[in-house]
């Protein structure tokens, strides 16, 4: 009897996982820098910088602002943004 139960919540637990994850990798989908970058506080050369991120570092791009930086996720809830110039989107 147990099993019964233990099977289908795991497996429904599974699912919710990879519907969590899925969704938060396709915000708007991967994209892969093309050179170093500046990952900033806002959309825009006059915000502060956070970090430069390397060539070749995959990102989570939550949101195109529509006017040439991605919002990007870059972790623990954390929130930057890059110019799309050197941004390539994964397809």
């Amino acid at each position: 009897m147990r099993e019964r139960i233990v099977r289908p919540l795991a497996a429904g637990a599974l699912c919710v996982c990879a519907l969590i994850v899925g969704a938060k990798a396709d915000c708007i989908g991967g994209a892969e820098t093309t050179t170093a970058v500046n990952l900033r506080t806002g959309a825009g050369t006059g915000n502060a910088i956070i970090a430069t991120v390397g060539e070749g570092t995959a990102l989570i791009v939550e949101a195109d602002t529509g006017s040439g930086w991605y919002k990007i996720d870059y972790g623990a809830g954390g929130v930057g943004y890059v110019s799309s110039d050197y941004v390539s989107p994964n397809s």
